[in-house]
């Protein structure tokens, strides 16, 4: 059964969509996968034999770094990779360059590192949260129990401060 909110890997910190990035047991920080991410998009560039493609790219690369390390608009307090992590396109890769060809690169890239977070961090995460849960006898059920009574605890909060406003 599960008694905390807490990180099934590190047991430290409320498991948050921030924390699940953040959590001391990944391999990696966010911004080292993202910057590791963009050399092995390059040599998968040179794998295949697109050395103009590689020409595009470190033209791009520290424009690319420099958008992702701003602040976020979108996500207040974050800065632009948290949106990549979620999926957002910043149009300011769009506005990098006017060329199709460099744009399909940029894009290309992004994309590229945005799998890396997905394989590297959230897979390898997911695998071990399912793993450690295995090993502590919690399955699928337990989860919706503890989600079903977080749910009806978050209720019975509301109406218990709907009631003190009324009186």
């Amino acid at each position: 059964m599960i008694t905390n909110a807490n990180c099934r890997r590190c047991g430290k910190e409320e498991e948050s969509w921030e924390h699940i990035w953040n959590c001391e047991n990944n391999e990696s920080s966010i911004k080292e996968v993202a910057e590791q991410s963009i050399y092995k998009y390059e040599k998968y560039l040179e794998e295949h034999d697109r050395s103009e493609d590689i020409a595009i790219l470190r033209n791009f690369n520290f424009d690319f770094i420099n958008i992702l390390e701003q602040p976020s608009i979108v996500l207040l307090g974050k800065s632009r990779i948290w949106e990549l992590l979620r999926g957002i396109f910043n149009n300011n890769f769009n506005n990098l360059t006017n060329k199709k060809e460099e744009k399909c690169i940029i894009k290309e890239l992004w994309k590229f590192i945005y799998e890396e977070f997905r394989t590297r961090i959230w897979l390898v995460r997911c695998d071990e949260v399912a793993r450690l849960e295995k090993e502590d006898n919690i399955q699928k059920q337990d989860l919706k129990k503890k989600r079903r009574k977080e749910s009806d605890d978050k209720e019975e909060e509301k109406i218990k401060n709907q009631k003190q406003i009324k009186i």
